[in-house]
């Protein structure tokens, strides 16, 4: 895109968002709204921002207004961290540093009257969790935790089970307050060698928006996929071999068919044969649609809430393909479970 673009004028994400593609020449914006009411009888509103099918992004907001702008910000912030033309980066850096609804965004993220998983209201900022820089993980993985992390409703507790579990301190959080009259809190989440901050306009926000942060780069980190102690490697061998064996010697249905069946040629719906495996095994899945790096398909991510966690993806010319070829995998890898001693899998 052009980096030609800076209108004194303009200085919103809107503004400045028009006038980009306008002097690019690329399809204005397009946005679409939804009025939602919550639990507690408020209303706010939900935007999606889309440009030329390229770039997507999704906001909310009081006013209708405000989840405009706040979309129109993630797209510039996605273009930003997109961008191969360095003199366009640093001057759109340089304008969303300078913009005050810039600390709105952050705090619109997470809203503490919608947290629950069913309404999808956990909001993360991709742009604002960052992958732990001694780590490479694939991009199926790096799409699977951000997905697990948008409905988490309590990330603060999940820190505190980790610690548990490997024997670790707990968490501490240091939470300031910046402005007597702006209600402004900044809040540190440390825990381990790990440290992130957030600023919310209340405590609690902040503290939840820094522990968001601070449980992604636990996640990427590698750090869960080696036990501190013997002691801890047993317990959690013990724990997937449980799962493994409760599928191997399961007599139920769904997993008979996926046993005794050819799933490469056996006519079935492979969606409703997994809800049936998950309501007969209990276990929980979630399937989250994801931006296709192959241009013409559409990808999703499918995961599996065990022990070990199961992640897997698919591609198809539509999204109905793209779900039933990462169904497909996750069946295939879970006949091969119950055929042969148990394959090693990724856990997060």
């Amino acid at each position: 895109m052009n980096q030609n673009f800076v209108s004194q004028n303009n200085q919103t994400p809107l503004g400045i968002l028009n006038n980009l593609c306008s002097v690019s020449k690329v399809p204005m914006p397009t946005f679409e709204f939804e009025q939602i009411q919550n639990k507690d009888n408020d209303l706010y509103f939900t935007c999606k921002c889309y440009i030329n099918e390229q770039f997507q992004s999704v906001a909310k907001g009081k006013k209708k207004k405000t989840a405009k702008h706040l979309a129109a910000l993630r797209i510039l912030r996605m273009l930003k961290e997109n961008s191969s033309n360095s003199e366009l980066a640093a001057k759109l850096d340089f304008i969303m540093k300078n913009m005050e609804i810039f600390a709105e965004d952050q705090i619109s993220s997470f809203d503490e009257t919608n947290n629950s998983i069913s309404n999808n209201s956990s909001i993360i900022n991709e742009n604002d969790l960052e992958n732990s820089e001694n780590v490479q993980i694939d991009s199926f993985k790096f799409e699977a935790i951000k997905n697990y992390l948008a409905k988490c409703t309590n990330p603060i507790g999940e820190i505190k089970m980790i610690a548990d579990k490997y024997s670790m301190k707990q968490p501490v959080f240091i939470i300031e307050d910046l402005s007597e009259n702006s209600n402004k809190f900044s809040c540190v989440a440390k825990f381990g060698e790990f440290s992130e901050s957030a600023i919310g306009r209340t405590k609690k926000l902040a503290k939840r928006y820094a522990s968001i942060k601070l449980l992604f780069k636990i996640k990427t980190s590698g750090m869960l996929d080696h036990c501190p102690s013997k002691t801890k490697s047993c317990h959690k061998i013990e724990i997937n071999q449980k799962f493994y064996d409760q599928l191997k010697f399961s007599e139920k249905k769904a997993i008979s068919i996926i046993k005794s069946k050819n799933l490469k040629t056996q006519q079935f719906s492979s969606r409703i044969l997994l809800e049936q495996l998950a309501r007969e095994e209990n276990f929980e899945y979630q399937i989250n649609e994801i931006v296709s790096n192959i241009e013409d398909l559409k990808a999703c991510l499918i995961y599996v809430n065990a022990s070990p966690q199961l992640v897997f993806g698919g591609h198809g010319k539509t999204q109905d393909d793209a779900i039933k070829n990462a169904i497909f995998f996750l069946l295939i890898h879970l006949k091969d479970i119950c055929s042969k001693d148990a394959p090693k899998s990724e856990i997060f």
